[in-house]
């Protein structure tokens, strides 16, 4: 058994998911960002704040990609199966 590469894949792992917790919270602000905007008819809508939430998502998103693409190299070298993004997701 390798176990660096299997403390690596735990750690990688961990990150990842607090990644997609992450993840998961800024989509649910965005949702609520644009429901807010239809629902409430602005006259305008603040693309700025749009485009920072945005930015963030694409960061958390990126953060969770990588992470997981780490602890699945690292889960190959110690015999851990591969993890999805769905994987992930479940609590």
């Amino acid at each position: 058994m390798n176990y660096q590469a299997l403390g690596e894949h735990t750690a990688f792992k961990k990150q990842a998911k607090d990644a997609a917790d992450s993840r998961s919270y800024l989509i649910n602000n965005l949702m609520f960002d644009l429901r807010k905007a239809r629902d409430d008819n602005p006259e305008s809508i603040d693309a700025t704040r749009l485009h920072a939430r945005i930015n963030e998502l694409e960061k958390s998103d990126n953060d969770m990609r990588d992470a997981l693409a780490r602890a699945n190299s690292a889960g190959a070298e110690c015999g851990q199966r591969a993890l999805t993004v769905a994987d992930l997701m479940r609590k």
